[in-house]
């Protein structure tokens, strides 16, 4: 049987789990933002009228979050976090496959992210799901 990844509206009740996950180095290591206090982590999952979070959920086990932002402007941006023990195992994939769905619903047009140029994992899960780089490594 396949596990199945779905996207959630997160909730305070996954705040250990994101607290949990963001005092893991090897989680933050390719993070843009080092969100490491409850009250950083409330800001972060905040949702409002041009921003939502969802938390990526394995079957009923939360494994990571992601962000949806500007989504009055038609070009929403992505944050995308998933747990060290999840990673290479799909799921991100199938995760931006039900962001992009849920993007389409809010009228967003185009998706952008912005990625660490040495975080080669996640470069490659854009690059195969269709991200188009826009910068030249020098």
């Amino acid at each position: 049987m396949k596990l199945k990844i779905k996207l959630e509206i997160f909730d305070k009740k996954y705040l250990s789990n994101l607290l949990g996950w963001y005092s893991n180095p090897n989680n933050r290591k390719y993070m843009l933002t080092q969100t490491t206090t409850e009250e950083n982590a409330l800001k972060m999952i905040r949702n409002e009228e041009d921003r939502r979070c969802y938390c990526i959920k394995l079957d009923n086990l939360p494994i990571g979050y992601i962000v949806l932002m500007n989504i009055k402007s038609k070009i929403g941006r992505i944050v995308i976090m998933i747990d060290e023990s999840f990673t290479n195992k799909g799921y991100g994939f199938q995760s931006l496959g039900l962001l992009e769905e849920e993007a389409k619903k809010l009228g967003i047009e185009k998706l952008i992210l912005e990625v660490r140029t040495d975080n080669t994992p996640a470069i490659a899960l854009y690059k195969k799901y269709g991200f188009i780089s826009k910068y030249t490594e020098t």
